[in-house]
């Protein structure tokens, strides 16, 4: 029985069409997701418990003012959606990609893109005629000009073309991803290559993603289980904008009588007025929970305890909904997910790291708690330049000996430590519900075309994978082979390849919990050892596993999108596919564009401010790795214990598929602890701090737990839409308050004591335990 049966068509013409008779309604497709959830392994990848029940979201999949075949027959993949899906992300990415540099940054999220096509879309269907003539040469020789009809307004702005706009955008914006690289590389790197290079290495890791995202779609998003909880937030808004139902359903309790339409800008107005309160006006009501590190500002353990900016949070008041939504959004965050996180934070952070810290184990004592950056031996920051050979981007033994040693701080270990440990801990659950979780699946749908999502339309052919992933593969080695002094062709094809292993049960988890794991540390690690010293091809092949990941990820999830909107696969995976192409080619020309005709451009004393302060950031962290990380993290190493938590990530699973498999009885370890997410969960500290852990989690128990058992009515018909409204309204209030306050310089006059206090103690001037001075030189050079 498939998940949901749905009908489409690529034409451009609603009367052209061909409608066939379905027999399905919308309590049949309430059935039949009911059913696959039955017929659902409980063996997966990570165990699945406390989550979102069948009927949870089964209002985000119907079909608005239409019937169920009128729905299916209306036109998907239409000239409106091409005209539209370009110039939105055309806007949105060139936006980002120039401000990334400026300080202070901002960025514009894939949610505006949703918000701003639908009144896009109905101007055009009010303004745009429904079809022109245009003159046209004949396929047939020797009969000339001919006149063709084309539809170009072919009928009502409908939830298809939405949710392909919205696939589109969100697809082009994780395309872009890599333009931070290609600034690192002409400015700091200062590594010549042209834009036609850098178009074609973003390329490449975007075709070896979606040729086996064409494979691999039936094990990541074709089983009921992964619900990709991040689309169920823009499938309610696309739901709420398309469906002419202003009264509650009949399951629905009569208390409600409002519209998820009306619950949406309710919740939308409130985030968008709010931001401006907690970060413009009135700053100190993001940090208030920090209030007793303000009475004494001189005191480090307040500040280390009690700090939001750079401490543990313990009092975790905050008004500020990027703080709580810094992981993931907590009312669309499955309960099992809240809970493994969260107690990955407290082993991990709360415990472990405090017990290093104020141990002074490594000499961390001395350095900030919440700290990713790297420093000397006089407790300041590490200026890589300081040791490197300019002109080969070499380590210089002689300049390294009389500047410093590198000190780590403690954060940093441990999200290292944590990162790798996942990793492992990921790998041998994965392989141990290998059989049941991916090859089953395959089989399943491969064998029997009624377990795919429309088992009624033509799928996505095979050849195209093969097509896209021989294409990533040559155009990868003619890059590589081209600029062999980056990085070997062998080197290329192991970053592939290590993708390839981690991208199957990193889009598992993440379909299933909504949380997205760090692997980070784990590429970078490979790649310090792969090229010893050699920090540019540690860059390269640390983007090209990322990038290939992350590609694969907004794939999978722009499929679900997809599902649940009752859009065809060919018409999807069609969007994707250009999406990614021109997502790259924005990626590559705009940053090679600005950095050759904006001059100054990444120096502190650019008068626009475009000082690349997070470029620079990412520039010393791949030095670090590229020069140091197989020595300090290596055999004999000063902090050569992160390589011990490949051990205990694989031994912390192991003991769970053993009890797993003694005690199949025994709910916590089969249903509710996943030793994956126990050792990720915290994966992303110190980046995110304890407040971030904090108030995720309770916002996240006050909505998936108390009000989904108290008032499940409620929660059913508004969580999905009110989680959504939060994070509209402040990607709206984000971009206004940028353009309209902070890029004039309004801000500049504006300070008191709100805008002060959160910035003037020790939780944000990061001080630390002990002081710097008290440092002494560790033995030997590593």
């Amino acid at each position: 029985m498939s998940i949901i049966e749905e009908k489409s068509n690529i034409s451009i013409h609603c009367e052209d069409t061909d409608i066939n008779n379905s027999t399905n309604s919308i309590s049949s497709l309430k059935e039949n997701i009911n059913e696959e959830y039955d017929h659902t392994s409980e063996t997966s990848t990570v165990a699945v418990a406390i989550e979102f029940k069948k009927d949870d979201f089964v209002n985000i999949m119907t079909f608005g003012e239409y019937s169920q075949e009128e729905y299916e027959n209306l036109p998907s993949l239409t000239i409106r959606v091409v005209v539209l899906s370009l110039l939105i992300s055309s806007v949105v990415s060139t936006i980002d990609i120039f401000f990334a540099v400026r300080f202070p940054a901002v960025s514009v999220s894939a949610l505006v893109s949703e918000l701003v096509a639908f009144p896009l879309g109905k101007l055009w269907e009010r303004v745009v005629p429904q079809s022109w003539f245009l003159l046209v040469p004949s396929y047939k020789t020797g009969e000339g000009l001919h006149w063709v009809k084309i539809y170009f307004n072919p009928c009502k702005f409908n939830r298809k073309e939405h949710t392909l706009i919205y696939t589109f955008n969100h697809m082009c914006t994780t395309t872009t991803l890599l333009f931070k690289f290609v600034y690192e590389l002409i400015f700091y790197f200062k590594f010549k290559i042209n834009a036609g290079g850098l178009f074609m290495f973003n390329l490449t890791t975007f075709l070896f993603a979606f040729g086996l995202a064409v494979f691999m779609r039936q094990v990541c998003v074709y089983p009921a289980s992964q619900v990709w909880p991040e689309t169920l937030g823009p499938s309610a808004l696309l739901e709420s904008f398309h469906s002419y139902q202003k009264n509650p359903t009949p399951s629905s309790s009569t208390h409600y009588k409002k519209s998820r339409y009306a619950a949406f800008w309710y919740t939308f107005v409130f985030s968008f007025i709010a931001y401006w309160f907690y970060d413009l006006i009135f700053p100190f009501l993001a940090y208030l929970g920090a209030f007793i590190s303000w009475i004494k500002p001189d005191s480090a353990v307040l500040g280390q305890v009690f700090g939001l900016k750079g401490g543990l949070g313990m009092i975790p008041l905050t008004f500020s909904w990027p703080q709580i939504n810094n992981i993931s959004n907590p009312m669309l965050t499955p309960l099992w997910t809240l809970f493994n996180v969260y107690g990955s934070f407290v082993f991990w952070g709360l415990i472990i790291l405090p017990a290093l810290y104020y141990s002074n184990h490594w000499q961390t004592a001395h350095l900030p708690m919440m700290s990713n950056g790297i420093f000397n031996t006089n407790g300041t920051a590490y200026v890589v330049n300081k040791v490197i050979n300019n002109k080969t981007m070499a380590l210089s033994m002689e300049k390294y000996e009389k500047y410093s040693p590198v000190m780590a701080p403690i954060g940093m270990i441990i999200q290292i430590c944590l990162q790798i440990g996942a990793f492992s801990a990921m790998m041998v659950v994965f392989f141990d519900g290998f059989y049941e979780n991916v090859y089953l699946s395959y089989k399943k749908t491969i064998k029997d075309k009624n377990n795919h999502p429309s088992p009624h339309l033509p799928e996505m052919h095979w050849i195209f994978g093969c097509v896209s992933l021989c294409l990533g593969l040559i155009l990868g080695c003619v890059f590589f082979a081209h600029w062999n002094e980056i990085m070997p062709i062998k080197g290329f094809i192991v970053s592939i390849l290590i993708g390839i292993v981690i991208i199957i049960p990193v889009a598992m988890i993440e379909g299933k919990s909504a949380f997205v794991l760090n692997m980070q540390g784990f590429l970078e690690l490979v790649g310090a050892y792969w090229f010893k010293g050699r920090p540019l091809a540690v860059t390269y092949f640390y983007n090209s596993s990322f990038a290939f990941i992350q590609y694969f990820s907004h794939i999978m999830q722009g499929i679900k999108m997809s599902i649940y909107s009752h859009v065809d696969m060919r018409s999807t995976m069609i969007v994707l596919f250009g999406a990614g192409v021109w997502g790259c080619l924005l990626s590559s020309l705009v940053p090679y564009w600005i950095s050759h005709h904006i001059k100054g451009i990444c120096t502190a004393d650019n008068k626009y401010n475009l000082t690349c302060k997070s470029i620079k950031s990412l520039y010393t962290s791949n030095i670090l790795w590229g020069l140091f990380g197989h020595k300090i993290f290596g055999p004999g190493g000063r902090y050569n214990i992160v390589l011990w938590f490949f051990l205990i990530g694989a031994m912390v699973s192991l003991v769970c598929v053993i009890i797993r498999r003694l005690r199949p009885q025994n709910k916590f370890f089969k249903d509710y602890f996943s030793p994956v997410l126990f050792m990720g969960g915290a994966g992303d500290l110190p980046t995110s701090t304890g407040v971030n852990y904090h108030s995720w989690f309770i916002v996240g128990i006050i909505f998936n737990y108390f009000i989904y058992t108290k008032k499940n009515g409620w929660w059913k018909r508004y969580n999905l839409i009110s989680g959504i409204g939060m994070n509209c309204g402040l990607a709206v209030a984000v971009i206004i308050v940028y353009f309209a306050v902070q890029y004039p310089g309004g801000v500049a006059s504006y300070k008191w004591w709100a805008t002060e206090v959160a910035s003037s103690s020790c939780d944000a001037k990061g001080c630390p335990y002990k002081p710097a001075s008290g440092i002494k030189k560790p033995s030997g050079l590593w």
